[in-house]
């Protein structure tokens, strides 16, 4: 009897012994987790912006079916209750700089017709949700019917919209993310060709099957779509501010950013949301941005709760957002992913504080008048200066033009020099402020670029030209004024 106890005392014993090495580990593992913030004194961008939504949601009702519509039969999601939640999750990670507004929404019967012509019937696509193998292929929606359907571009060229959001269930065909508009580029998807749309367009495609977290991802494929435009490249080294954002400690050990919309900072595959080693990771200290100051912290998955929605809005929350324009981009990385034809125009240059008044001129003699001063040439053109060092100037400027309210007036721009990748700018001035901007033109073969412009604001307008020997805009002229 005394062996047996002392037998159950010494497992006790060891019991114990193994609880306390787990608590203790836990607490180790705790304790490097705990993320020491130090930020710098970063002004962020001040002030937000809003843009303008329509909504397409294509929701079949199905007179078979008691004539419920298809989210209620399936017991899908609303997207009404979505989108508003996507628009609070994007104001709230951008630090309130942009403000979604829904100004147009359109409620359909019936499933949009694919690329090829196919168009599903109430049945075909219960069929298809109730055997995959039933679904028709190729799957790629009509954007250009939707487009065209809705007047969406003459929506988007009139500033009415700026993008659309269009939302279906399963096997309806959408990208999450593609752009139409003069030089769109990849998004989530090849750009969309073909359109009227005379500005750059997002087009958002989101399931109602499924939850917010779809939203977002797709916000963040657009995201990446956009830096690697801007930047020019996204590869696992630490080449510049978006590969740095965005490495991964399993590319570059003890060197992890953020991560990117499928891989955390710690992951090792795609959607690795749940894994709990600890690495190291500069994240936090892109909140600083562009003061950065080099400090780093470790922590696993538990930063984000173990969960891929909210790694999301992690991501997202810490995407630069300061204020300031250096090196050729923006601080606010949002401005690119809210307008990104906007923001690749350089800043306007400050207006010049006026002179003081001049003396009054003395009362004139009855000599005669001097000869007037001849008019300068156009190589000393004030408003058009030229860049004499690389060969770059700019031709045909004019001055005043009565132009009548409503019309859509045509501005041109000429060069001359010979260099096939020049591209050019156009940007309209209302009253010195900025209005629009025209985004990046090419050349191409000719010698001239042309920008449509709708006169919709009572004011005293100006056109302005710039022309680049590319688009790394390194030569350019100054701002001109547009014929």
């Amino acid at each position: 009897m005394k062996k047996w106890i002392k037998r159950v005392a010494i497992g006790i014993g060891i019991v114990l012994l193994g609880m306390l090495i787990g608590r203790v580990w836990v607490e180790l593992q705790q304790s490097r987790e705990k993320v020491d913030i130090k930020q710098v004194d970063v002004q962020l961008d001040s002030s937000p912006v809003t843009k303008k939504v329509m909504v397409i949601n294509f929701n079949p009702i199905l007179e078979s079916h008691g004539d419920q519509t298809l989210i209620d039969f399936n017991n899908w999601n609303n997207p009404v209750d979505l989108q508003s939640q996507y628009i609070a999750d994007v104001k709230e990670v951008s630090g309130n700089y942009a403000n979604y507004e829904i100004v147009e929404r359109h409620d359909v019967d019936g499933i949009p017709v694919k690329q090829d012509g196919f168009q599903y019937t109430d049945e075909s696509y219960l069929e298809c949700w109730n055997d995959h193998s039933a679904c028709h292929s190729p799957d790629l929606v009509n954007y250009n019917k939707i487009l065209t359907d809705f007047q969406v571009c003459e929506k988007r060229n009139n500033d009415e919209i700026h993008e659309l959001w269009i939302w279906g269930g399963p096997w309806f065909g959408y990208w999450e993310s593609v752009m139409a508009g003069p030089n769109a580029f990849w998004t989530n998807a090849p750009p969309l060709t073909g359109t009227t749309c005379q500005k750059q367009l997002h087009i958002m495609g989101s399931n109602y099957e499924r939850g917010v977290d779809v939203s977002m991802e797709g916000l963040g494929h657009r995201t990446e779509g956009t830096m690697v435009h801007l930047f020019g490249s996204w590869e696992a080294t630490p080449t510049h501010d978006w590969n740095k954002f965005t490495l991964l400690d399993k590319d570059v050990p003890g060197e992890a950013g953020c991560g990117n919309m499928h891989f955390p900072h710690n992951g090792q595959s795609d959607y690795d949301w749940v894994n709990q080693n600890i690495v190291k990771t500069n994240c936090e200290d892109w909140l600083n941005y562009p003061n950065l100051t080099g400090a780093t912290q470790e922590y696993s998955c538990t930063r984000w709760n173990c969960n891929g929605y909210d790694y999301q809005k992690y991501w997202f929350s810490h995407f630069p957002k300061a204020a300031g324009y250096q090196n050729g981009k923006w601080n606010n990385w949002w401005k690119y992913i809210l307008d990104y034809e906007g923001a690749i125009l350089p800043p306007p240059t400050p207006s010049p504080s006026p002179s003081p008044s001049p003396s009054p001129s003395p009362s004139p003699s009855s000599s005669p008048s001097p000869s007037p001063s001849p008019s300068p040439s156009p190589d000393v053109d004030p408003v058009c200066r030229l860049n004499f060092s690389v060969g770059v100037s700019c031709e045909g400027l004019m001055g005043d033009e009565d132009v009548q309210f409503g019309e859509t007036e045509e501005f041109s721009c000429t060069k001359s020099f010979s260099k096939s990748g020049a591209v050019g700018y156009f940007r309209a001035l209302i009253d010195d402020s900025l209005y629009k901007e025209s985004g990046e033109l090419g050349f191409g073969n000719l010698d001239k670029i042309k920008w449509d412009l709708l006169i919709n604001k009572e004011g005293d307008w100006l056109v302005q030209c710039q022309i680049c020997t590319d688009s790394t805009k390194n030569y350019c002229t100054e701002w001109g004024q547009a014929n």
